[in-house]
């Protein structure tokens, strides 16, 4: 049966992705992040995302050198921050983030958000650091549909991956069927929706039936959807039971009564309606914004 640690998804000629990848937001730069890292690369992941936004890169840089495990093994994710965006000011945000991470070439680079004005230059900026092997994929982030059409309008090269806000109560299928048709891979970012969807009765029932988690069982509509997850954990045992999904499979009426429990339910910004206009009002947002950790036991 496939497993989300080993199994790789093609993004580009020089780029694949495990299904599972660890999500470092809201983890603190230092040992915090350090000991999330080491824990996981113990356990078998090999990917990671990350942000200029998280501020902890470069404790993920520093865990990552003494790891031992190859470069080749692992495959690594950042973002550009709003701020930081247009056409040379992303160029200058890809090598500090580098030198950050202590790397040569990141195997994928998104752009955070679809900031008007700036996002097709920004994009640009990528399109030539792919073409020289500086970044293996590049892709977007809460990117909705009319910015992807933009974008797709004035670029040679179209994104990699979009990785999006998705759970069970946003289960974002119109953007999912559009991602489909344009061959660009869809990406979760708080699949567990902060914990909310995890006393849900129908999940609670799926996992009794399955020996499971409620976690477990979201994680495993997803890997069966297709969709590639980003799961933040900081506890070993929460990196450890998150990738446990290998060992059983969803049916196809399973897979559509959670397709079911969608609300149209954001728990982050709508990409569509937030201001760009002040970065500083944009991060006090994501500081008010937490993402804690989720007991899934």
């Amino acid at each position: 049966m496939s497993h989300p640690l080993t199994d790789r998804v093609r993004l580009s000629s020089t780029s694949a992705i495990p299904w599972l990848t660890l999500g470092l937001y809201n983890i603190a730069d230092g040992s915090a992040v350090e000991e999330a890292v080491e824990t996981a690369l113990e356990l078998g992941y090999r990917s990671f995302d990350n942000a200029t936004l998280y501020g902890n890169e470069q404790g993920v840089g520093r865990a990552l050198a003494r790891s031992g495990v190859a470069r080749e093994e692992l495959f690594l994710t950042s973002k550009v921050w709003n701020g930081e965006q247009g056409y040379q000011e992303t160029r200058d945000a890809v090598f500090r983030c580098l030198d950050r991470l202590q790397v040569d070439y990141l195997e994928l680079y998104l752009l955070h958000w679809p900031v008007p004005g700036k996002f097709t230059d920004s994009w640009r900026a990528l399109e030539e650091l792919h073409e020289d092997g500086t970044l293996k994929a590049i892709g977007v982030s809460n990117f909705t549909i009319k910015n992807l059409d933009t974008l797709l309008d004035q670029s040679h090269i179209a994104p990699a991956v979009n990785q999006v806000e998705l759970h069970p109560h946003f289960g974002q299928f119109e953007l999912a069927d559009y991602l489909e048709a344009q061959g660009i891979r869809l990406a979760a970012w708080s699949p567990l929706k902060h914990g909310k969807v995890l006393r849900d009765p129908l999940l609670l029932s799926l996992a009794t039936k399955h020996g499971k988690s409620p976690a477990q069982i979201v994680l495993r509509w997803l890997f069966q959807r297709g969709v590639l997850a980003v799961v933040k954990a900081a506890t070993p045992e929460h990196i450890r039971r998150n990738s446990e999904i290998g060992d059983f499979e969803l049916s196809e009426t399973e897979l559509q009564s959670i397709h079911s429990l969608d609300q149209g339910d954001r728990i982050g910004p709508d990409p569509a309606l937030v201001d760009y206009s002040s970065d500083d009002e944009f991060i006090r947002i994501f500081q008010g914004w937490e993402a804690p950790e989720v007991a899934i036991a």
